[in-house]
C-alpha cells in the first residue's frame, strides 16, 4: 500500500506512472503477500531490526578488514577507507 499524497510521488497524473518514477521504500506504507501483513510502517512482522542491522554491521566489519589481503599492496584499512571528516 501506497500513499499517493506522499511528496515523493507528486506531482501525480497517474498512479502507476507516479509509482514506477517516484515510488520506492520510503513511501511503502504496507505490505502484504498471500493475505497476510508482512510489513506495516517500515516494521516487519517477526523481524528484530535492531539485531538485523547489528549483525549487517558486524558482516560488513568482517568484510572490510579483509579489504587490506585482496588490495594490491596491502595498504592498511585506514588508507583505503579514508574518513569523510578527520576523526578528532
Amino acid at each position: 500500500m501506497f500513499r499517493l499524497d506522499d511528496p515523493h510521488l507528486t506531482p501525480a497524473v497517474d498512479p502507476v506512472s507516479s509509482l514506477l518514477t517516484g515510488g520506492s521504500g520510503k513511501v511503502t506504507q504496507a505490505v502484504f503477500v498471500d493475505d497476510r501483513l508482512v510489513m506495516r510502517g517500515g516494521k516487519v512482522a517477526g523481524m528484530d531490526m535492531a539485531a538485523a542491522r547489528d549483525r549487517a554491521q558486524a558482516q560488513f566489519e568482517r568484510l572490510i578488514a579483509k579489504y587490506p589481503d585482496r588490495s594490491w599492496k596491502h595498504p592498511p584499512v585506514e588508507a583505503l577507507f579514508t574518513p569523510s571528516f578527520p576523526i578528532l
